[in-house]
C-alpha cells in the first residue's frame, strides 16, 4: 500500500535558515491484514516480472543455459514481440481481387509453416516453457502506418490501403500465426492476449516525421482514426484480444497549461476511447532529473482514468508496455555497468507502482530486451537496454561469449516475491512500501526515492505468536561505477535496515510456521464528478465526489493532481465536507525542481469519519496559476482496527549521526522517538561543548565557535539516546578541484567511447549544491586558439551532487563517434575540459584542464547532418532571458566539404501555425564550417525579445531546422525539432542582505547608527505585501535560551508593492547598552522579514552583533587615554602621509593637519598631557 503518515509538509519556498534534516523512517506491516484493490491482493508475477521479448526470439539460440535460469531460477515470464508483425506484413503478398489488402491464402499458408514447422518442429526444445506470460504485439509506423510493404528475396512492395487493411492484416495474422486455445503446443506459439495498433506513432510521425523520411508532421487526429479503422477491421476476424493504445511516449500532460493534454491523449479518449480495451503508456525516467517515479507517475494515470470515467462512462485498464531509466548522454558510448544503473534505479520503483494498482495495471514490461541485434548502430555501437552482452564490452573482458549484463540484477532482486499482498505504510512518502505473504514467508519490499542512505525501522504485527523469523535481505544499490546486489541472511529477526540512495530492498521474512490472514483491507477510489480547473489565489474550487461506500473502521486519502510552473504554492488548504483538514500535504519522490512544471499528486489523510456518501471536497491556493488536474479519493474499509496509535518508546533518532556547520549559523535537528506511535513524546536535549554549539529544546543547534560538540536526545520514557556530532569550522569557500588534473591533460581519448572525469566539490559551509546547473556541470568544449568556444562536444549533469554540501562526482562523457581528432583540428584549436557548480549561496566556481587530446574512432564518413541530442532541446523548456545554443555534427562525405551556399551550416529557430506554415525565421550560419568535411557547427539564439510559447496564436509553435549542402551537389539537414517550449523567465522568492558579511565584521558604537540593506524578490507575479509595513527589520536583544528581552523594530514601506529592489533602515544606537555591559550571555541578534502578496514570508539574521563603548576622542594609540604618546604619534602620521580617520579633525575644517595636533591637547586625560 503506498501510503503515508501525514507528516511531510511541502511549502512553496525554502528559507535558507535553519536547514532542516529528516528524520528516520518508520514502516508498518500489518502482516495478518490481506490488502484488496477492486478484489486483487495476489502478487501476479506473469503479469509484471517479464522480459521485452518472446520464447520465439532467435536471440535465445545458443543461449539455452541462460535461458534456463531466467525461467526456472528466477521465474520470469515473456513479453512483448513487435518484430513478428512487421516481418511478416512485409512478406505478404497483395490480393490480386483486392488491391491493397493483403492475400488471406497466403496468410493462411505462411502462418501453418510457421506453427507448425518453425514453432512446432524446429523450436519443440523451448515447449517446455510455453505459456510463460501473456504475450503483447504491435504494429509499428514505419511498416504500418506508411504502408508500404518492404519485402525481402525478390518480392514485390505493394502500399496497404489505410488502417482497414493493416487491420486487416493483424487480425488474420493473429488467427494464422499462432495457436487456439486448446490446441496442443505443436501446433504453434499460444496466441497473444495484447495487441497496440501502433508503437509510439506521435514520436515518430508528429514529433519526428523526418526520422521516417516525410516532409510534414502527421497531425494527431490521423493517427487516432487510423487506430480506430485498425481496430474495426482487426475484430472482424479476432475479438478475445484486447486492443490497446496509442502507446505514448511521452505522457507530458501539462506542458503548455495543458495544451498538449488536450491535443493528444484527451483528443485520443475522445476520438478512440471507444474502440480501445486499454490504455497503453510508457514511461522512462531521464538523467537530468526529468523523472516519473513518484508523485508524477501517479498523476499521469489518475488524470487518463478520470477523463475515461467522465468522457466514457469508464475506465479503461492500461498495459504499461515499456518502462525503464535512461542515461541519453551515455546512449552513444560503449556499455558500461554505470550505464545500466540508471535503468535499474528506475525498474523496481516503477514496478511497485504498477502493482499498487493491481485492478487497473493489468501487465508491466520493463524495456529489456535479449541482445537487441537489430538495434546495433550503423557504427557499430550496440544497443543500450539488453539483458545479454559479449564480454568484450566489459573493460579488461575479452571474448565472444554472451553474458548477463547488469539489468539481471533486476529479476535477481525479485526472483522468490510472491503471494498475498498485505496492509502497509510508512511515514515519509519518498520511500515506496509494500508487502506480500506467501505461507510462511513475508516479503517486505522498500525503494528510496531519494539521493541519500536512510535508516528503515521496520514494525511487524499479526505474525505468528511467539515466533521470531530469520531475516534474508536483498539491497540493490550503486556501488561505486556499477550497480551492486548484496545478499544477507541472518537467523534473527531484523527491524532496522540502511537503505542506499535511489536502492530499492526486499526483506524477506522466514517464520516457523505459516503466517495467518484474518483481516481485511479493502480499497476502492473514487473520481470527482469535474476535473481540470484554473486555480485563482484563494478562489475555493469545489469538487464532488459521490457514492462513497463508507466504513465504521478505515482511512481516506484524498488525492489533488497539480500542474503548476515551479515556486508556486503546492500545499492548498483542503476542507471536506467542511471540514478543514489539519494533516500536511504528502509528495512522492521530487519536486521537480529541474522541469518547467511541476505535476504530481499530493495527498491528504483523510479521517473515515468525515466522509459521507455524497462529499464536497474544497481546494484553495493562496496564488495564481496552473490547474487542478484530477481529484479522487481512495477509501480504506478495514475489518478491525489494524493502525497502532499507542505504545511505549523503544528508542530516539536522529538524522544525520554528523553534520558541519559554520561559526554563525543553525542547523535544525529533528529528533524522532520511535515507533512513531509511541504514547510519550517528550525527550530532552544536551550539547557537550556549549561554548561551541549550544541546543535548544526544539532543537534549534547554533553555532558560536571552532570546534567540536555533540548534541545527545535523551527521552523522558526509557532514556534511549541518540547523538549527532556537530562539527563548527569557519567557513570553507565553494570550490571545485579535479581528482586529479593531470590525468585529462596527458590521457589520449578515442571518439566514440567515454571520458570518465572525477571531481572534488565543495559548496562551501552551510550551503549545498544547486540545480541550477542540474548538479556539476562537465563540458568537453571545442575552443580556438583564443579560447573562443567553437562548439560543446558534450554536457553531463550530475545530479547527485544537488543538495549536498561536498563529495566526489564521477561522470562519463559520451564522445561522438565523428568526432575530429586532435591532430586533425585546424592550427591552434583544441578541446578543453571544463566543469562548474553553483552553490545555494550564490557563487559559480569552476575547474578546467586542457589540451584533452582525442584520437579518431571508428568513423561513419557518409555525409549527414546530427545534432548532438535532439530530445535535449525538445525537452528543455528555455527562458526568455536565456540563450538557446545548438550543436550539430556535420559530415560532408568523403572527399567533400561543406560549401558556403548556407553560409556553412545555416541554423533556423522558426515560428510555424498549426499548419506548419512559416510566420517568422531567426536565422544564424556558422561559417566555420565551409571548406571542412567534418565538425560540429554551433548556432545561438538569443530569446530576450520572442514571445512565450503559451502566448503564441493559438496552434503556433517554435520549430529547430538546420542545414548545409556539400561539395557532391547535395542538401543535407537534421529532422526538425518541435514544439520548442520558450517560456517567460520567472523569480523565485528571494530575501539577502546587501553586504551580507558586513554585519558579523563591523564594530558598531553606542550612540552611532546601524545601517541595514537588503535585496529582495518576491518572485514573479507578487510583490512586497502591506502587512508588515513592507519591510520589517527588528534588532533584538535575546538571552542565552534565545527568548526576547526587548525589540527595535523599523519598518520600510517604499518597498510594499514592489517585486523586486532594494530595502533599508538605520538604527539609532543612542540609548543602548555595549555588548560587554549586557547580562552574562546575552547578545544582540539582526532580523528581517517580509511577507510577499501571495503569502509566502522569507527571513534573515545575524547573530551576535558587536555594540561596543564609544571610542574616546583622541585617544591615538588606542590605550584608553589621551596623552603626549597620541599626539607624537599622530604628528608622524602626519608626516608620513598615512591615512588618518576624521575624528581627529579637531577643527572640523575637512582636513587632518598639525592644527588639529595643537588642539589635541586641549583633550588630554592628563595633567599636562603627561604619559
Amino acid at each position: 500500500m503506498l501510503k503515508v503518515i501525514p507528516w511531510l509538509l511541502v511549502t512553496s519556498s525554502l528559507v535558507a535558515i535553519p536547514t532542516y534534516i529528516h528524520a528516520t523512517t518508520e514502516v508498518v506491516v500489518n502482516l495478518n491484514v490481506k490488502h484488496s484493490v477492486e478484489g486483487k491482493s495476489e502478487f501476479e508475477r506473469k503479469n509484471h516480472i517479464k522480459l521485452h521479448s518472446t520464447l520465439n526470439d532467435n536471440d535465445w539460440q545458443g543461449e539455452e543455459d541462460k535461458l534456463k535460469y531466467m525461467m526456472e531460477e528466477l521465474d520470469v515470464y515473456f513479453g512483448r514481440d513487435n518484430g513478428g508483425t512487421v516481418w511478416n506484413f512485409n512478406q505478404a503478398i497483395e490480393d490480386p481481387a483486392n488491391i491493397g489488402y493483403a492475400d488471406p491464402q497466403n496468410i493462411i499458408a505462411r502462418g501453418q509453416a510457421q506453427r507448425e514447422t518453425n514453432w512446432g518442429q524446429n523450436k519443440s526444445a523451448l515447449h517446455q516453457y510455453d505459456g510463460r506470460g501473456d504475450l503483447m504485439i504491435g504494429g509499428q509506423p514505419r511498416a504500418h502506418y506508411l504502408g508500404n510493404t518492404s519485402p525481402c528475396c525478390g518480392g514485390s512492395a505493394w502500399q496497404a490501403k489505410g488502417g482497414d487493411a493493416v487491420g486487416d492484416f493483424l487480425g488474420q495474422y493473429v488467427n494464422e500465426f499462432f495457436r487456439s486455445a486448446g490446441d496442443p503446443v505443436t501446433k504453434g506459439h499460444l496466441a497473444p492476449v495484447y495487441f497496440e495498433v501502433l508503437n509510439e506513432p506521435l514520436y515518430q510521425v508528429t514529433d519526428a516525421p523526418h526520422e521516417l523520411g516525410l516532409e510534414q508532421p502527421i497531425p494527431p487526429i490521423d493517427i487516432f482514426t487510423f487506430h480506430n479503422d485498425v481496430a474495426d477491421a482487426f475484430r472482424q476476424h479476432n475479438t478475445h484480444i484486447k486492443i490497446g493504445g496509442f502507446t505514448v511516449a511521452f505522457p507530458i500532460f501539462e506542458q503548455r497549461e495543458f495544451a498538449r493534454w488536450e491535443e493528444r491523449m484527451k483528443l485520443f479518449i475522445d476520438t478512440s476511447g471507444s474502440h480501445m480495451d486499454v490504455y497503453s503508456t510508457h514511461f522512462y525516467d531521464l538523467e537530468d532529473d526529468n523523472r516519473f517515479k513518484g508523485s508524477r507517475l501517479e498523476a499521469t494515470l489518475d488524470m487518463i482514468d478520470q477523463y475515461s470515467l467522465l468522457a466514457l462512462g469508464e475506465t479503461k485498464p492500461h498495459v504499461i508496455s515499456e518502462y525503464g531509466g535512461r542515461n541519453r548522454p551515455m546512449e552513444n558510448a560503449p556499455w558500461s555497468a554505470l550505464r545500466d544503473w540508471w535503468f535499474l534505479k528506475t525498474a523496481s520503483p516503477m514496478l511497485m507502482q504498477f502493482l499498487s494498482r493491481p485492478d487497473s495495471v493489468l501487465t508491466s514490461i520493463p524495456f529489456v530486451p535479449i541482445k537487441a541485434l537489430w538495434g546495433t548502430a550503423a557504427d557499430g555501437t550496440p544497443y543500450n537496454w539488453r539483458l545479454l552482452r559479449q564480454q568484450k564490452e566489459a573493460p579488461n573482458e575479452t571474448g565472444e561469449n554472451w553474458v548477463f549484463t547488469e539489468m539481471v540484477k533486476f529479476y535477481q532482486l525479485w526472483s522468490d516475491v510472491k503471494g498475498t499482498r498485505v496492509d502497509t505504510f510508512s511515514t515519509n512518502s519518498d520511500f515506496l512500501i509494500d508487502s506480500y505473504v506467501q505461507n510462511d514467508k513475508a516479503y517486505v519490499l522498500i525503494s528510496n526515492l531519494t539521493e541519500q542512505a536512510e535508516k528503515i525501522v521496520v514494525h511487524k504485527y499479526g505474525a505468528p505468536a511467539s515466533s521470531q523469523p530469520t531475516t534474508r535481505i536483498k539491497h540493490l544499490y550503486l556501488k561505486g561505477a556499477a550497480p551492486a546486489l548484496d545478499e544477507t541472511s541472518h537467523a534473527s529477526d531484523i527491524q532496522e535496515v540502511t537503505i542506499a540512495a535511489e536502492a530499492t530492498m526486499v526483506i524477506e521474512y522466514d517464520y516457523p510456521s505459516d503466517i495467518v490472514i484474518n483481516e481485511t483491507s479493502q480499497e476502492k477510489k473514487y473520481f470527482a464528478t469535474e476535473y481540470l480547473k484554473p486555480i485563482s489565489a484563494n478562489q475555493i474550487s469545489r469538487f464532488n465526489i459521490n457514492s462513497v461506500a463508507t466504513s465504521a473502521l478505515g482511512e481516506g486519502i484524498l488525492r489533488v493532481v497539480v500542474g503548476r510552473k515551479l515556486g508556486k504554492s503546492l500545499a492548498p488548504t483542503i476542507a471536506v465536507n467542511g471540514e478543514t483538514l489539519t494533516a500536511s500535504a504528502q509528495i512522492s519522490g521530487d519536486i521537480q525542481n529541474t522541469r518547467g512544471d511541476f505535476f504530481g499528486v499530493i495527498e491528504f489523510p483523510v479521517p473515515i469519519d468525515l466522509l459521507r456518501t455524497n462529499n464536497e471536497i474544497d481546494v484553495t491556493f493562496g496564488d495564481d496559476g496552473g490547474h487542478i488536474a484530477s481529484v479522487n479519493l481512495k477509501v480504506f474499509s478495514f475489518t478491525s482496527d489494524v493502525r497502532p496509535s499507542a505504545g511505549p518508546v523503544k528508542g530516539i533518532t536522529i538524522e544525520p549521526t554528523s553534520a558541519v556547520v559554520a561559526v554563525g549559523s543553525t542547523l535544525q535537528l529533528n529528533p524522532t522517538i520511535t515507533p512513531y506511535f509511541a504514547t510519550n513524546q517528550n525527550y530532552f536535549l544536551q550539547s557537550s561543548a556549549p561554548e561551541v554549539a549550544t541546543v535548544t529544546q526544539t532543537g534549534l543547534v547554533s553555532a558560536l565557535m571552532q570546534g567540536e560538540a555533540r548534541i545527545t536526545a535523551t527521552t523522558e520514557e526509557g532514556s534511549f539516546i541518540a547523538q549527532v556530532d556537530i562539527e563548527v569550522e569557519l567557513p570553507s569557500p565553494t570550490s571545485i578541484t579535479f581528482d586529479d588534473q593531470s590525468i585529462y591533460a596527458s590521457t589520449v581519448y578515442t571518439a566514440g567511447e567515454a571520458m570518465h572525469v572525477t571531481t572534488e566539490y565543495d559548496a562551501g559551509t552551510g550551503h549545498t549544491v544547486t540545480a541550477a546547473l542540474g548538479g556539476v556541470e562537465y563540458r568537453l568544449r571545442h575552443l580556438t586558439a583564443s579560447f573562443g568556444l567553437i562548439s560543446d562536444v558534450a554536457i553531463v549533469q550530475d545530479g547527485h551532487a544537488v543538495n549536498t554540501q561536498r563529495g566526489t562526482s564521477s561522470v562519463e562523457l559520451a564522445l561522438p563517434t565523428n568526432l575530429q581528432a586532435s591532430a586533425d583540428l585546424p592550427d591552434g584549436e583544441f578541446y578543453f575540459l571544463f566543469v562548474r557548480v553553483v552553490s545555494s549561496n550564490g557563487e559559480t566556481q569552476s575547474t578546467s584542464a586542457f589540451p584533452v587530446s582525442i584520437e579518431a574512432g571508428n568513423i561513419d564518413t557518409s555525409p549527414s547532418l546530427t545534432l548532438d541530442d535532439a530530445r535535449k532541446y525538445r525537452d528543455t523548456i528555455y527562458k526568455t532571458d536565456q540563450q538557446l545554443t545548438v550543436t550539430a555534427h556535420y559530415q560532408a562525405g568523403d572527399g567533400n566539404t561543406v560549401t558556403s551556399e548556407q553560409g556553412g551550416v545555416r541554423f533556423y529557430l522558426r515560428e510555424l501555425d498549426a499548419n506548419f506554415g512559416l510566420i517568422n525565421d531567426i536565422i544564424i550560419e556558422d561559417a566555420s564550417a565551409i571548406g571542412q568535411q567534418v565538425g560540429a557547427a554551433t548556432a545561438t539564439f538569443s530569446l530576450a525579445d520572442l514571445t512565450p510559447s503559451a502566448a503564441l496564436p493559438a496552434g503556433h509553435f517554435y520549430y529547430l531546422f538546420a542545414v548545409f549542402n556539400s561539395t557532391n551537389g547535395d542538401k543535407y539537414n537534421i529532422p526538425g525539432v518541435f514544439p520548442i517550449r520558450i517560456e517567460q523567465e520567472v523569480s523565485e522568492l528571494s530575501l539577502t542582505f546587501s553586504e551580507p558579511n558586513l554585519y558579523r565584521s563591523t564594530d558598531y558604537e553606542v550612540g552611532g547608527s546601524l545601517a541595514v540593506s537588503v535585496d529582495f524578490d518576491m518572485g514573479t507575479g507578487n510583490a512586497v505585501s502591506d502587512e508588515l509595513g513592507g519591510i520589517r527589520f527588528f534588532l533584538r536583544h535575546l538571552r542565552e535560551d534565545y527568548s526576547m528581552v526587548k525589540d527595535i523594530i523599523l519598518e520600510d514601506a517604499n518597498a510594499i508593492g514592489q517585486q523586486s529592489g532594494s530595502a533599508s533602515v538605520t538604527f539609532s544606537l543612542a540609548n543602548i547598552a555595549a555588548s560587554d555591559a549586557l547580562p552574562a550571555n546575552d547578545f544582540y541578534f539582526l532580523y528581517v522579514l517580509v511577507k510577499s502578496t501571495d503569502g509566502a514570508t522569507q527571513d534573515l539574521a545575524v547573530q551576535r552583533i558587536n555594540i561596543v563603548s564609544p571610542a574616546l576622542v583622541g585617544d591615538y594609540d588606542l590605550d584608553g587615554d589621551v596623552d603626549i604618546n597620541d599626539i607624537q604619534s599622530l604628528i608622524v602620521a602626519i608626516h608620513m602621509r598615512q591615512s588618518i580617520d576624521l575624528s581627529f579633525d579637531m577643527n572640523s575644517d575637512g582636513t587632518v593637519n598639525l592644527l588639529d595636533t595643537r588642539l589635541l591637547m586641549n583633550a588630554c586625560t592628563r595633567t599636562r598631557c603627561a604619559p
